[in-house]
């Protein structure tokens, strides 16, 4: 279940940070341009942030209780 939603994540911030930058380019506004530039950034950063979790949580295996 984790697993499926943290690929969920990183499928929306992928999608958004796709989205901006077309967006960015497709605006005629400099200050718009840059505004959709930075929201790019910040997916960009959530998904690698979101990447960096799932390796983290994959690293530590099933837990051991005994």
């Amino acid at each position: 279940m984790v697993a499926s939603r943290s690929l969920d994540d990183l499928h929306y911030y992928r999608d958004r940070a796709e989205h901006c930058r077309k967006a960015a380019e497709e605006a005629t506004d400099p200050s718009v341009r840059i505004a959709h530039m930075q929201l790019a950034k910040f997916y960009e950063a959530r998904m690698a942030s979101a990447l960096e979790s799932a390796a983290l949580r994959s690293d530590e295996g099933p837990t051991r209780q005994g």
